[in-house]
């Protein structure tokens, strides 16, 4: 009966530290679906101020200084340089086709649904992937038309 106990005790213990050691911040599983600012609308400068300034256009990733695959997701830079500009992953597609966000790249990249080259975007030690409110306005503005507002 001792025996039994120690073991139960050990087990139990050992549990909670496995548990304890479990980081789940971007779990490719994660598709919360978290309500997003009440600001956040389907415009490029909505999306730009809620979602790019806070998940993508950091330092280590899609930053003015050194982004990364060349892609700057800084204010004032994002739609010049996703918009009608081709992939440098899939040269064949379009990061941003205006009307069309099944043909987007970008939309490939921050779902993982598509075959993407690379890790599901946003991607590093602090992010969070993006809830499915989020990537739907995202695709919104794709669906319409893309346009520099």
């Amino acid at each position: 009966m001792k025996n039994d106990y120690y073991y139960l005790k050990t087990g139990l213990f050992l549990l909670f530290l496995a548990l304890a050691g479990c980081d789940t911040t971007n779990s490719e599983e994660d598709d919360s679906d978290t309500t997003p600012p009440a600001t956040l609308e389907a415009t490029l400068s909505s999306i730009q101020s809620n979602i790019f300034n806070a998940s993508c256009a950091t330092s280590q990733c899609h930053d003015s200084n050194d982004p990364e695959r060349d892609l700057d997701l800084t204010t004032g830079r994002s739609f010049e340089e996703m918009v009608n500009v081709a992939s440098l992953d899939i040269p064949d597609l379009l990061l941003v086709k205006p009307s069309d966000p099944d043909s987007s790249y970008l939309i490939w990249k921050i779902e993982g649904t598509q075959p993407i080259e690379g890790q599901r975007m946003p991607r590093g030690p602090n992010a969070i992937l993006l809830s499915t409110t989020e990537v739907n306005v995202i695709r919104q503005w794709i669906s319409d038309g893309a346009l520099d507002n």
